[in-house]
């Protein structure tokens, strides 16, 4: 594969995990897209459940094979090095499609706000943790996490400069402000469906027993150098070798 296929290839993989994000703001809040979380073919209770615990599953298993160093070693072996992040985004990008495309209603409400007031503070919370998931992938580098700055480093010829760790701004006060922001958004809503529940409940589990490298395949090398070459430099802290320790 040429260095320009391994860029357009990665800016493909960028394009269409975008997308799906979008998508899935759209998606937990049944708000501009064509299938919502409670919308789609309804299952018996126990299929329902069944089907989601599957789609689940598959999400799970990728990032978690994906992100281990021995499977990095063998899949570079097969694909070039500057395409393993672009990789990864395409490959969690397609599973959770099928999970989107997949997912069956499950019935019943636990809550509907329907006050004037504390309904729309919900959604500007929903917004809210948004908002800090799209701010936080720019703080320790948006485009080196989504793997287009790797395969562009490839094709201009550039070497990654050595990692420098450290962290800005909210990551400052919260280990894992992506998570945060996902989390705060899956969970302020208006309306609370059992299936709503069950998958703020089930992506909460996951994100929360996962450190953030395991959960989100890792942040490579050059992203970590990007977290402080690529801030301003009153966004930067930079902690002490034993505090570093835990945000790997």
């Amino acid at each position: 594969m040429t260095k320009f296929l391994i860029l357009i290839y990665g800016i493909v993989c960028y394009l269409l995990a975008l997308a799906t994000v979008l998508y899935t703001a759209g998606f937990e809040e049944n708000l501009l897209v064509p299938k919502g979380i409670d919308g789609g073919t309804s299952e018996p209770l126990l299929v329902a459940i069944a089907i989601n615990v599957v789609v689940l599953t598959i999400f799970v298993l990728q990032h978690t094979l994906m992100a281990r160093p021995a499977f990095k070693a063998q899949w570079t072996r097969v694909i070039p090095e500057a395409a393993e992040r672009s990789t990864f985004v395409l490959a969690a990008t397609a599973v959770f499609a099928l999970f989107l495309w997949q997912w069956r209603p499950i019935a019943g409400v636990v809550w509907n706000v329907e006050d004037p007031l504390w309904g729309p503070a919900l959604m500007a919370l929903n917004f809210f943790g948004w908002a800090i998931f799209l701010w936080s992938t720019f703080l320790i580098d948006h485009f080196d996490l989504f793997g287009v700055k790797q395969v562009w480093r490839n094709f201009r010829g550039i070497t990654p400069p050595a990692p420098d760790f450290c962290t800005p701004t909210l990551y400052k006060m919260c280990r894992h402000p992506m998570m945060l922001g996902f989390i705060i958004a899956f969970w302020a809503t208006p309306l609370m469906t059992i299936g709503h529940l069950f998958f703020a409940f089930a992506v909460t589990v996951f994100f929360t027993t996962k450190s953030t490298g395991r959960a989100l395949g890792s942040v490579s090398p050059s992203a970590t150098t990007s977290l402080c070459n690529s801030t301003p430099e009153s966004w930067r802290w930079s902690p002490s070798p034993a505090l570093s320790l835990g945000f790997a």
